[in-house]
């Protein structure tokens, strides 16, 4: 989600949906058509996403998270994930393995 929009950009009613997440039809649900929407495919959110799409954008998701991430829980007491944390783990790993020519 935070690929394309900025969980603050919803509304109050929006972020209630997205936290329930209602069933739309038979095969989908709310998150499911909010995403293709965003990603500008009608049809809804294909559960197995094109890379090409998320992956340029994956910085300013992590971006996007980290600043939403105010708090030192352990989890999310609000709409969101803590998965960023993963990422940037994985991130400077990869950074501290790798031979200085590939940085």
């Amino acid at each position: 989600m935070l690929h394309f929009r900025d969980f603050s950009d919803f509304s109050a009613d929006e972020q209630r949906l997205l936290y329930e997440n209602p069933r739309i039809n038979n095969s989908k649900n709310y998150i499911d058509e909010l995403l293709g929407n965003l990603q500008g495919d009608l049809r809804g959110y294909n559960k197995r996403p094109n890379p090409n799409i998320y992956l340029p954008l994956t910085r300013l998701a992590l971006s996007r998270a980290k600043f939403a991430d105010i708090e030192a829980d352990d989890y999310p007491k609000k709409l969101g994930t803590y998965v960023h944390r993963l990422l940037d783990k994985l991130i400077k790993a990869e950074n501290i393995t790798r031979p200085p020519d590939e940085n």
